[in-house]
């Protein structure tokens, strides 16, 4: 199980025992920098605070990955981004800058390519 929360926070856990598998922090800056993830030690609590809430969408889990995205605040300078996860790690495979900051909708595999839609 995969769980997003406003904070930025992405935790995997087994539902059944509630043990936590990994853990991962999403500051929702894209820019295709691998620094916007960060474990939680050495986080500057007022920095994550002045992010929220940092809307992100529901996870797409594949076989081997999770992705989601980072939508922001509407008026935020920070770019939206697309993340991939090792599924079983938490790694970061990498993240991918978005065009627009609002309205996204879960990420959706067709064919091995990762689509994110959105309304706008």
């Amino acid at each position: 199980m995969l769980q997003p929360f406003e904070s930025g926070e992405l935790i995997a856990f087994n539902l059944n025992t509630g043990k936590i598998l990994w853990q991962e922090h999403i500051f929702g800056e894209g820019k295709g920098m691998g620094f916007a993830v960060a474990t939680p030690d050495g986080i500057d609590p007022d920095y994550v605070n002045s992010l929220k809430p940092l809307f992100m969408t529901q996870p797409l889990m594949t076989k081997e990955n999770v992705y989601i995205t980072s939508t922001n605040q509407p008026m935020s300078t920070n770019i939206p981004a697309l993340y991939s996860f090792g599924k079983n790690t938490g790694t970061i495979n990498f993240v991918q800058d978005l065009p627009t900051v609002f309205n996204f909708f879960k990420p959706v595999e067709f064919n091995g390519f990762i689509f994110v839609n959105s309304a706008v």
